[in-house]
């Protein structure tokens, strides 16, 4: 009986503190990030060297094997996505996009995760002033953090994953003689 017991506290204890996952987003310890790895040719300098002189990051720091900075004013591309402005949630169409970033880097691949996750109201209208800020999460994860929200499971969570490969993914520059 005992055993029983001690299994079955284990198995509650396992799905109440689980992290949530969907598609490249992660709920971790209450907060919510997106990761996604990348492979590439590049060499870690060359990726270093891509990511500082893009213009996307800011406050741009070096550690051995890792970039920090934040990303600000992105634009959200859901018309890139195939999606309209109505047909698209106002948070989304409505909004800039910004947050902390780390890159960490290993041959072949690097990793993307960013936190603390904003939007930022491009202009004001009868629901919001310009310049709010919204976390993320607030429309992504249901309030008692049990899973994700069923209408960021549709367009939302494909419209940032799409926009996030835009700015993330390094693209193979052509060499020029100018």
């Amino acid at each position: 009986m005992r055993a029983f017991l001690l299994i079955l506290t284990i198995i509650c204890f396992k799905s109440y503190s689980q992290n949530l996952e969907f598609e490249n987003f992660k709920l971790e310890d209450g907060n919510l990030i997106w990761q996604k790895v990348y492979e590439t040719e590049l060499s870690k300098e060359d990726i270093i060297k891509s990511f500082k002189t893009s213009g996307i990051l800011k406050n741009i720091d070096r550690l051995e094997n890792s970039l920090t900075g934040t990303i600000e004013n992105i634009h959200i591309d859901y018309k890139g996505f195939g999606k309209t402005e109505m047909n698209t949630a106002m948070y989304i169409s409505r909004s800039y996009f910004k947050g902390f970033v780390l890159i960490e880097l290993k041959d072949g691949r690097y990793r993307i995760t960013l936190k603390e996750m904003k939007f930022i109201q491009k202009y004001s209208d009868g629901l919001s002033e310009k310049g709010e800020i919204s976390e993320l999460k607030n429309y992504a994860i249901k309030k008692n953090k049990s899973d994700f929200r069923k209408s960021f499971k549709k367009a939302p969570s494909g419209i940032l994953n799409f926009t996030f490969d835009k700015v993330f993914g390094i693209k193979k520059k052509k060499k020029s003689d100018w």
